[in-house]
């Protein structure tokens, strides 16, 4: 958990956290299976009076994740201020494997209590780290210090063994 709070440092949470007691199931034909979980949080943008920005869960948890099965979470981006946020698209920063499925994302606004979800994918590679860290980060547009993120984690499986029928 402590490494997940240093995935995203420099970012100033404003407003409040709250507790999500939901744990997401992801399942998808043929990929692994995946929890997200952690904390709500809520994010305020003092030069953009009216943009708050709540990211749930705050945790992408892609747990053991086999080289041959990739995963997929999404998180929940939700403007619960009054007013307009204007963002730049989502990115990743951090280990390798995390990335966004459909490739770079636009810019895009969230007017009061619109939404938008984010999905993130991890493929596991045999190099090292076997412990991955990245963050999901939103900007406002013009800016260049992330307004929030979304903690990523995934761990990479220590062996796969593979057991076939003798003919």
């Amino acid at each position: 958990r402590e490494a997940l709070d240093r995935a995203s440092p420099g970012l100033t949470r404003g407003g409040e956290t709250k507790f999500s007691a939901r744990v997401r199931w992801a399942t998808l034909v043929g990929l692994s299976l995946a929890v997200a979980c952690g904390r709500t949080q809520v994010y305020s943008a003092p030069a953009r009076p009216g943009c708050q920005l709540q990211l749930e869960p705050g945790t992408l948890d892609f747990g053991v994740v086999r080289p041959d099965k990739p995963g997929h979470l999404a998180a929940n981006v939700e403007n619960v201020g009054q007013g307009t946020c204007r963002l730049q698209g989502p990115r990743i920063d951090g280990d390798p494997g995390f990335e966004l499925p459909s490739g770079p994302q636009p810019s895009f606004e969230l007017g009061p209590g619109g939404r938008r979800i984010v999905t993130v994918s991890f493929r596991a590679s045999v190099a090292p780290p076997t412990h991955r860290l990245g963050r999901l980060l939103f900007s406002l547009q013009g800016e260049s210090s992330p307004l929030g993120a979304v903690a990523l984690w995934a761990q990479l499986a220590d062996c796969v063994l593979g057991v076939a029928p003798d003919p």
